[in-house]
């Protein structure tokens, strides 16, 4: 296929590689941009050789490149996506839509993608500005984490006296709670959800991490609400955190002397 030719050189493509051949000298590598703008499927690979064959003007023909390919198709790692990069004119795509459009395909079926093929896209949206998005596969919904949640218990904070000031000394920071009270629950990890990629295979989501519940099974139960792990107070009691695990202990006696410790 020849590309230019005028009195100064002839540029040209044979079996997907591009030649030029100089045979008079004055024609720079920089008027050459007019003409690789007009033919984008030009990718040059040896400048060097380019001005050179330009500056001395042999008459030899030398390998300066070579031809992409007027629809590049590029898929995605994950094969979740693939996407399409025209090289060639406006014009040239206008007058050979339904060619483009046919090749496309062509391409796509011999590299296995047979699922989220965007039709629309293929037939009414391609363009030479960008590389264009031209299937899609169904994302996997990855699961959540287990969730842990504890009773909070409350901040230490000094007790008011009837005459409004604080006492530091007397600190009300008592959790009590009765039977059956509410301690703290756990929410399994969801399963998530399987996608497929544009191959037709399956992609399977992100498992979600699972986490313990830490109770004292003296004092706390867990039992199963709602597909929820719940803990429920066994005793009546003060709530209290041994060793990083929820528990009971029951007071002896309210007094002062015992809140003190």
């Amino acid at each position: 296929m020849i590309y230019e030719k005028n009195e100064y050189f002839l540029l040209e493509a044979d079996r997907d590689m591009i030649f030029i051949t100089v045979f008079q000298k004055g024609f720079s590598i920089l008027q050459l941009n007019p003409i690789l703008l007009d033919f984008p499927q030009i990718m040059l690979e040896n400048v060097k050789e380019l001005k050179d064959a330009l500056t001395e003007a042999s008459g030899e023909r030398i390998q300066v490149g070579r031809r992409k390919s007027i629809a590049e198709l590029d898929i995605a790692a994950d094969k979740m996506s693939a996407s399409v990069k025209l090289n060639c004119s406006e014009n040239y795509l206008k007058e050979n839509y339904s060619v483009i459009m046919g090749n496309i395909l062509e391409s796509l079926q011999s590299e296995g993608i047979s699922e989220g093929v965007l039709m629309h896209v293929l037939q009414n949206e391609l363009s030479i500005k960008d590389q264009i998005i031209i299937a899609k596969g169904i994302e996997p919904v990855h699961a959540k984490d287990a969730v842990v949640t504890y009773f909070k218990r409350s901040d230490r904070k000094p007790a008011v006296r009837e005459d409004g000031k604080a006492d530091y000394y007397d600190m009300s920071f008592l959790d009590e709670v009765k039977r059956g009270d509410w301690l703290g629950e756990r929410i399994p990890p969801s399963s998530g959800e399987m996608g497929r990629r544009i191959t037709g295979e399956i992609a399977l989501p992100r498992k979600g991490k699972d986490k313990k519940l830490l109770y004292d099974q003296k004092t706390v139960a867990a039992i199963e609400e709602d597909g929820k792990l719940i803990l429920r107070a066994l005793i009546d009691g003060v709530v209290e955190f041994r060793e990083g695990k929820i528990a009971f202990r029951i007071p002896v006696c309210k007094s002062k002397a015992w809140k003190r410790n």
